[in-house]
C-alpha cells in the first residue's frame, strides 16, 4: 500500500527516540532571520523590559486538508508583548522604506481545539509603511507546539509531528494614533507553523486572524530608533547578478517516526534590478537536486536507480533587498521526477546574507500547496561584476 495511504490509514507506529534533535539545525537557522536583519545596526539593544506594544489576536485555524476538518472546532485566539524599533538609515531609506520597524514578538496561541492544543512563539517582525496608515508586516521566528502527534498519548493530534517548529507570519494592517492614549492598530494576516517536514506527520497549522494592537502614549511620541550604516555600493548595484549556490536538506517521508532522507542541490540563478533605487531584483533559477526520500515518493525505480531521483525545476519570481540580506520569493516547476504525493508546482523561498563580497549563507525552504517542506541550508557563490 502506498506510504501516504497508510499514514491516513494509522498512525500506530513507534516514534525513534531522539527525532526532535533533528529539527534544531534547520529551526535554529529559520530563527538566524533576526540577527542578520539588523546586523547593520549602530544600536543592536532592542529588548527592554517594558514592551513598545501589547496585542490580542482572534481567528481559527483553516482547513486546508480535509484531515484538518476533524481537528478545527473552534476559535483560535492569542496574546502577546511586543519589543521593538524605528529603523533609520541604510537600506531602510533605500527604496522608500522610510517608517520601517522592526521587532520581537512573544506570544502564546491556543490554536482552536484540544487536538491543535497551544503553541508558545517568538517571531521577529519587520513592519513597514505601503501608504497613509496603512502597513505590511512579515517575520520568521521559533514555535513550540504543546500538542504534537503521539501514537499513545496524542493519536488525533496529527497536524504536527513535533514540539519545535517554525513561524511565519504575514499581515496587512492599519494604524489610528489617537490623542492622549497612544496609537492602535488593526491587521488581518495568516501565520503558519510548520517543521518542514523534518518530523511527519506535518499538515501544518494555518491561523486566519486579527489582531489588535494598542502601543503606549510615551512610545508613539517619543519612538526608539536604532540607525543603520549607509549601504555599499555593491548593495545596491543595478544591473545582472549571477550566483550558484549548493544546498543540502532533510525531509521525512511515509509514516510517522520514519527514516529522515537527506537531499542535495545545485542551482544557477540570475537576478536584475532595472534602477539603482529599487529594492527588488527580478530573478530566475535553474534547480538540479538529488532527493533520496523520491526511493518512497517517486517512481517505482527510484528505490533502485539513482538516476530517478534527479530532479531538475525551473524557477521564476522576486528578490527582496535589505542591504546585504535578501528575501527570494520564486514559482517552481519540476520538470523530471517529481514526488507523487507533492506534486510539481512550489513555493521556493530563500534568505541569504552576504558573508563577504563573494560569498552568502542561504537557508530556506519549498512549500507545496501550503505544505512546508524540504527546509535546506545552502552556500552561495556570486561572481563580481566589473565596475
Amino acid at each position: 500500500m502506498h506510504a501516504a495511504k497508510l499514514r491516513r490509514a494509522t498512525f500506530e507506529v513507534e516514534m525513534q527516540p531522539g527525532l526532535n534533535h533533528r529539527l534544531l539545525l534547520p529551526l535554529l537557522a529559520f530563527f538566524m532571520q533576526g540577527p542578520l536583519m539588523h546586523s547593520q545596526d549602530h544600536d543592536v539593544s532592542i529588548i527592554h523590559w517594558a514592551p513598545s506594544e501589547y496585542r490580542i489576536s482572534s481567528g481559527y485555524a483553516l482547513p486546508h486538508r480535509d484531515e484538518m476538518h476533524a481537528l478545527v472546532t473552534g476559535h483560535a485566539w492569542s496574546g502577546a508583548l511586543i519589543w521593538g524599533k524605528q529603523v533609520d538609515g541604510g537600506w531602510a531609506s533605500h527604496g522608500n522604506r522610510s517608517g520601517t520597524w522592526q521587532g520581537l514578538e512573544m506570544a502564546g496561541t491556543w490554536a482552536g481545539s484540544e487536538e491543535l492544543g497551544w503553541i508558545a512563539h517568538a517571531i521577529w517582525l519587520n513592519r513597514w509603511p505601503i501608504f497613509d496608515q496603512v502597513f505590511a508586516e512579515f517575520g520568521l521566528g521559533l514555535a513550540w507546539a504543546t500538542s504534537p502527534f503521539d501514537p499513545l498519548e496524542a493519536p488525533r493530534s496529527f497536524a504536527l509531528g513535533s514540539h519545535a517548529n517554525a513561524a511565519l507570519r504575514f499581515n496587512v494592517g492599519y494604524a489610528w494614533p489617537i490623542r492622549q492614549v497612544g496609537s492602535l492598530q488593526l491587521a488581518a494576516g495568516l501565520t503558519h507553523f510548520s517543521n518542514g517536514s523534518v518530523a511527519l506527520p506535518n499538515l501544518g497549522i494555518n491561523l486566519i486572524g486579527v489582531h489588535c494592537t494598542y502601543t503606549p502614549l510615551e512610545i508613539r511620541k517619543k519612538p526608539q530608533t536604532k540607525t543603520l550604516l549607509a549601504l555599499d555600493e555593491a548593495e545596491h548595484r543595478r544591473g545582472w547578478q549571477f550566483e550558484t549556490t549548493l544546498r543540502v536538506g532533510i525531509r521525512d517521508t511515509g509514516l510517522p517516526g520514519g527514516v529522515v532522507h537527506p537531499t542535495t542541490s545545485w542551482m544557477t540563478s540570475v537576478h536584475y534590478r532595472h534602477r539603482k533605487k529599487h529594492n527588488w531584483s527580478g530573478s530566475a533559477a535553474l534547480d538540479l537536486g538529488f532527493n533520496q526520500s523520491l526511493r518512497i515518493t517517486g517512481s517505482p525505480d527510484a528505490s533502485t536507480d539513482p538516476s530517478k531521483r534527479l530532479q531538475t525545476a525551473l524557477l521564476i519570481g522576486a528578490r527582496c533587498h535589505y542591504g546585504r540580506t535578501a528575501l527570494t520569493l520564486m514559482e517552481g516547476w519540476m520538470l523530471t521526477e517529481q514526488d507523487t504525493e507533492l506534486g510539481k508546482r512550489h513555493l521556493h523561498t530563500a534568505l541569504q546574507h552576504a558573508v563577504t563580497s563573494a560569498w552568502r549563507i542561504e537557508l530556506g525552504l519549498r512549500s507545496f500547496r501550503l505544505r512546508a517542506d524540504s527546509p535546506f541550508l545552502g552556500l552561495v557563490w556570486s561572481p563580481q561584476p566589473r565596475l
